[in-house]
């Protein structure tokens, strides 16, 4: 199984074109789907050694991978599954609210959000630190990670 990487899974990375993304990997669907609010947004459908990766396309290029099975894993073994306890201590975690769920974000993988299908709010209208968070959720599990450009 190939790693998930800051780069990508596989040959499969943000910021190649549809074309190579076409020629190097097993794109089996290019369709424009509804999005998360109604947009329509343009989504490849990779297969990567035999599992499912949507790939949200932008401009002729892949700005984001959305991986939703356990399968795929990190060289120090985060993925779909882990939980919020484990991200928690790592250095530099920090979680924030999304549209959809809370997003954890961690120093070693400065492409990946690794989200939680937990309230959007933290208690008494403050911010979910690394410590709070995992005090009122540290068994939750991960379901969905997003994997981007780093950002340098």
């Amino acid at each position: 199984m190939p790693l998930l990487t800051d780069r990508g899974i596989g040959a499969l990375t943000p910021g190649m074109t549809v074309d190579e993304a076409k020629r190097l990997c097993d794109v089996t669907s290019d369709a424009r789907v509804p999005g998360s609010e109604g947009m329509m947004e343009r989504i490849l459908v990779v297969d990567v050694a035999g599992e499912t990766v949507r790939a949200l396309v932008n401009e002729n290029r892949i700005i984001r991978l959305d991986v939703r099975t356990p399968r795929y894993l990190t060289r120090d073994s985060l993925g779909v599954d882990t939980s919020l306890g484990r991200l928690a201590a790592m250095r530099g975690a920090q979680f924030h609210p999304g549209e959809d769920g809370i997003y954890a974000f961690v120093a070693a993988h400065c492409a990946l959000s690794f989200r939680f299908s937990l309230p959007m709010r933290p208690p008494a209208g403050g911010v979910w630190t690394a410590r709070t968070i995992n005090a009122a959720h540290g068994d939750a599990a991960v379901n969905r990670i997003l994997v981007t450009e780093c950002r340098t």
